[in-house]
């Protein structure tokens, strides 16, 4: 028993050691700026931050490999640009927190690139041994330049959730040698969406559905709940606009079903007062479990806020090659927590 312990113990503690950022990736210290007042009434700024370094490309190494960039499931940069990375690597890394968005720049009168990807909190892999990331962004066209002007530069945002994020400035055309300096600025702010606690279980159901059928489902908005928006204009998803945001501030049903390959669908939403503020949208691509806000990509994503005559309001998704799996979710806006609708579903060959 004592050896089968001792065993354990020192499994636990291995893992306690590799549960950090190995030694060549450095960790970005941030020093607070003055808070700056917003005029926006929808949010309040919590925290603003930057950090400076400068550095030299002699302080890394070259990557055995490139081909983790250009996996589906991380998608940073294409292979056919890889001699834009193929020189030395030198690795940061810093905590995304939630609510944030992260602007980075790169300086330098080299020839640099610029990428970086945002992973979860107890994810420490670095590339080039990366096979999935929540998102990976890279720059890499920007003109040598001296001064104050970029290079290179890229963002990363984060909202319910805080994230590991890990930048590397990559010599081109197999440089190794060569000064720059990284500002990242980071800024926190916590819109006044993000305070909605409302802790019902969200409504999702799933529609069979068969190609040259339509489908007709009624619904009412009570069954459904109020969610945070601020995923919704991220620009790896762009369902709708800030500016928006006032026509899905009520409850949100969801449902979910299949797209298959070489197929169009069609969804109606018809609230059952014409004058009601009902809303749509969905997404392709969804992952068949996760639920706004916590999405932070997808294929496509469509949203219909202007009825006609009728009261109607529709989207429209396609499939050629691949099947995928859709979210759509029927939304009211500020205050609308409840109201009558039917939704038609139209799946027809593409």
């Amino acid at each position: 028993m004592k050896t089968i312990l001792s065993i354990i113990l020192t499994a636990l503690s291995t893992f306690s050691l590799l549960a950090q950022y190995p030694s060549h990736v450095k960790k970005l210290k941030f020093k607070a700026l003055e808070v700056k007042s917003t005029n926006n009434a929808n949010t309040s700024n919590d925290a603003l931050s930057r950090a400076v370094i400068k550095g030299n490309l002699n302080e890394g190494n070259t990557l055995s490999s490139l081909r983790f960039a250009s996996y589906s499931s991380v998608a940073c940069f294409p292979s056919t640009r890889n001699d834009r990375f193929d020189g030395n690597h030198v690795f940061y890394h810093f905590k995304l927190p939630a609510y944030s968005v992260a602007n980075i720049k790169l300086f330098s009168d080299k020839d640099v690139s610029l990428y970086g990807y945002q992973v979860g909190t107890n994810n420490y892999i670095v590339a080039p041994d990366l096979n999935r990331c929540v998102t990976c962004e890279a720059s890499y066209d920007g003109e040598i330049t001296t001064g104050k002007k970029a290079q290179e530069r890229m963002r990363f945002n984060s909202i319910k959730n805080e994230y590991n994020i890990v930048i590397a400035v990559a010599g081109a055309k197999k440089l190794k040698e060569g000064d720059f300096k990284l500002v990242v600025r980071l800024e926190t702010n916590r819109p006044e969406d993000e305070t909605i606690q409302d802790t019902k279980e969200a409504s999702v159901t799933a529609i069979p559905t068969i190609k040259g059928e339509i489908k007709t489902l009624k619904g009412n908005l009570e069954v459904g709940k109020q969610i945070p928006l601020d995923w919704a204009q991220n620009s790896n998803v762009a369902c709708f606009p800030g500016t928006r945001f006032e026509s899905y501030r009520g409850n949100h049903v969801f449902y979910t079903l299949e797209l298959p390959r070489y197929s169009k669908l069609k969804v109606t939403l018809l609230p059952k007062d014409r004058n009601a503020n009902i809303n749509i949208y969905g997404f392709s691509g969804h992952d068949g479990s996760t639920l706004p806000p916590d999405i932070h990509r997808c294929v496509s994503c469509e949203a219909d806020y202007y009825s006609d005559d009728t009261g109607a309001k529709s989207i429209n998704f396609m499939a050629i090659n691949n099947p995928y799996k859709v979210l759509i979710a029927v939304a009211g806006g500020r205050d609308v927590l409840a109201g009558e609708y039917e939704l038609k579903v139209e799946l027809t060959d593409r």
